[in-house]
């Protein structure tokens, strides 16, 4: 039996080590994850994207999920989960991690959710005002973390007065120092392009505060940057496109829509859908009433929309719009025919689909019933070997617990003995305590006695008088300092709770109230106290009032 649960120890033993080490390498990997990311988001976020996390520790778990929220925030990737990072914040709250604290909820804030049903806009405000309190109390010095707070909490002033359009201008200006700091400090660490997408963040908020062009100022100073990063320069001229259309200059905005779309046929990576900017580009032409061109893109737009399964209706459904506004009805009814032909198409495909996936998913449901019939056999069969095993076990601690017997007698014969012992001192006590009561009570009568003697030598002896009184006083009053404190005492305040935190009693009154409570009277008390009954009387009298 012992050597079986050796083996089993030895096992668990080789099991918690293998473990340990795993984690340990997983930490190692995320940290070299993490110490890459500011400069390499791109990449780091491919290898986090497909790393799998199912086994890794709590700690880590927090770590990969915090890694991932600030990449996908440095990508612009929406989150599909928001209910991750919130648990991550209060990991590394529970560990007094203020680092990773801070960085957690700076990045929460920043972050966009595909279905964001937790994080509302209060409370992704209020982490970045906790966050910006850590950074005061000097509990965090890193230089990254700082930049990206300064960058987000210029879109928190503008948002703290978003109600009052009074408040809007200060704000603002209050957003522009947050990214002036935020600039500085990304040129500092040599990364260009956050410091590039600063400036693109700050003119998502200054949109309609100032009365001049504050915009075009903005994508010009980030257009005349000598070292425009290159997945920038599309977001940039995107910009542009939307600002002079909606100042009406259409010329310039297509022109600048088309620069984005050469930039794409020169493969620079963008986050921009190219469908969109063709989109973009129709509308325009449609609006200045050149029907060649807008049909020319919208029929682009369309083709684009066929390579897309679940979209491709809506090209038809747009350049039967453009044919439509361009007065060519015959070429708009064709097209409308087909958009319901491939919409009725796709919502048949999408119907039988989900049926498909039901069906998966109730065989998936049978598979997963039998599974657990099987494993509530094998429960069976565990719990059978284990009563088998208790039964073994009970055998050979009984036949132990004969053994011991013989010592369980010895050590109950040296209990007996000690309770005898105790019973002896109790005993003891008693006594001491009934002649300290008698002596104790001759107290007052020694005061009274004194003070009648020094009256009587008041007209002998007026200064042998007052010393007599001043010494009956002292007594008293020392009597009385000792006894108040014993309610200072940690054992009053554990056994008289109720009593120890009535704050309106005196330590004096407090001492009398708790003999009291223990059902001695006015006279017992007087004895102990060495003073006469109504004295006590008076102090209950006084307690009461203050307790009522």
């Amino acid at each position: 039996m012992c050597k079986f649960f050796s083996i089993i120890f030895s096992f668990l033993l080789f099991s918690c080590t293998s473990s340990n080490s795993e984690q340990n390498s997983h930490f190692n990997r995320l940290k070299k994850w993490d110490s890459l990311l500011f400069m390499n988001p791109v990449s780091v976020m491919d290898s986090l994207q497909n790393f799998k996390p199912e086994k890794l520790s709590e700690s880590n778990f927090a770590y990969f999920n915090l890694l991932s929220t600030i990449g996908s925030c440095m990508n612009d990737i929406y989150i599909i989960d928001d209910s991750y990072i919130p648990k991550t914040i209060e990991w590394y709250r529970s560990k007094n991690d203020y680092y990773n604290l801070c960085r957690s909820l700076i990045f929460c804030s920043a972050a966009n959710f595909i279905k964001q049903l937790f994080l509302n806009d209060s409370i992704k405000f209020n982490n970045l005002g906790e966050a910006e309190e850590l950074f005061t109390q000097n509990k965090v010095k890193d230089p990254v973390t700082e930049a990206f707070l300064n960058k987000y909490l210029a879109k928190k002033s503008i948002h703290l007065f978003h109600s009052n359009k009074s408040d809007l201008f200060p704000a603002t200006l209050k957003a522009e120092e947050y990214i002036n700091r935020a600039e500085t400090l990304f040129m500092k660490l040599g990364n260009k392009r956050e410091m590039q997408l600063s400036n693109l963040y700050l003119l998502e908020i200054v949109v309609g505060v100032y009365e001049y062009d504050k915009e075009l100022e903005i994508l010009n100073k980030i257009a005349g940057f000598p070292d425009l990063e290159q997945d920038i320069r599309p977001l940039l001229n995107k910009k542009f496109a939307h600002l002079h259309q909606k100042k009406v200059e259409y010329d310039k905005s297509i022109h600048y829509l088309k620069s984005v779309l050469g930039d794409s046929l020169f493969g620079i990576s963008s986050k921009i859908n190219k469908s969109d900017i063709i989109n973009d580009i129709a509308v325009i032409y449609d609006i200045k009433n050149q029907p060649d061109s807008a049909i020319k893109y919208a029929i682009l737009y369309k083709d684009l929309m066929l390579k897309d399964l679940q979209r491709s209706h809506i090209g038809y459904q747009f350049l039967a719009k453009i044919y439509e506004n361009s007065g060519d009805y015959s070429n708009a009814l064709d097209l409308y025919k087909r958009y319901s032909k491939y919409a009725s198409k796709l919502f048949t495909t999408e119907l039988k689909e989900r049926t498909l996936q039901n069906q998966s998913e109730k065989n998936l449901l049978i598979k997963e019933i039998r599974q657990k019939k099987s494993l509530s056999n094998s429960l069976i069969i565990a719990l059978i070997t284990s009563l088998v095993g208790l039964v073994f076990t009970i055998i050979y601690f009984k036949s132990s617990q004969r053994r011991d017997n013989s010592k369980l007698e010895r050590e109950l014969d040296e209990l007996k003995k000690h309770i005898e012992s105790l019973e002896e001192s109790a005993k003891k006590l008693w006594i001491i305590n009934e002649v300290l009561k008698t002596t104790a009570g001759k107290y007052p009568d020694l005061i009274r006695d004194v003070q009648r003697e020094a009256a009587k030598c008041r007209k002998e002896s007026k200064g042998t008088c007052d010393n007599l009184n001043t010494i009956v006083d002292d007594a008293r009053q020392i009597s009385r300092e000792m006894i108040s404190e014993i309610a200072k005492n940690k054992y009053f305040a554990n056994n008289f709770p109720e009593i120890f935190n009535k704050t309106e009693l005196s330590h004096y009154e407090k001492i009398i109230y708790a003999l009291f409570s223990l059902g001695y009277d006015a006279k017992e008390i007087a004895n102990f106290f060495s003073v006469s009954p109504s004295t006590i009387r008076a102090v209950k009298a006084r307690v009461k009032d203050k307790h009522d």
